[in-house]
């Protein structure tokens, strides 16, 4: 059994929530389904903002819901959380989830837990060259 297989077994009784359906939450949250795990999502757009196509989406596969202006209200009643990359851990509602038990990660900290290979890391500001 692979790493992330044990990882997907390990937490197919969670209640998993995603900060956010930028691109990447929006195909990690459709994996996530597709491995039957209880899948909520946190979005500051209120029902009325939300893109009407992947609600309809999302609904239909039993996803709930934690929209509008007290969206992250909703974390203290999740397992694990993925967060938005835009939003900063110490952010007070992340501290509060977390010292309510809720595992906050990320997208990138679970691939690189899971990744089985050596990784090299990158960075730098928006890789325009200063002159």
């Amino acid at each position: 059994m692979t790493k992330a297989q044990r990882f997907f077994n390990l937490i197919k009784d969670k209640r998993v929530g995603f900060i956010g359906t930028g691109v990447s939450h929006t195909a990690l949250i459709r994996l996530f389904l597709s491995k039957g795990i209880k899948v909520v999502i946190l979005d500051k757009k209120d029902e009325d903002h939300f893109p009407e196509d992947l609600y309809y989406e999302f609904s239909a596969k039993g996803v709930d819901f934690s929209l509008g202006e007290n969206y992250l209200d909703e974390l203290v009643n999740c397992d694990i959380v993925f967060r938005t990359p835009g939003m900063y851990y110490n952010n007070p509602a992340l501290t509060k989830a977390r010292e309510a038990g809720v595992i906050v990660t990320s997208e990138m900290e679970v691939f690189f837990d899971l990744c089985p290979c050596k990784i090299y890391a990158v960075t730098g500001s928006d890789g325009v060259p200063q002159g």
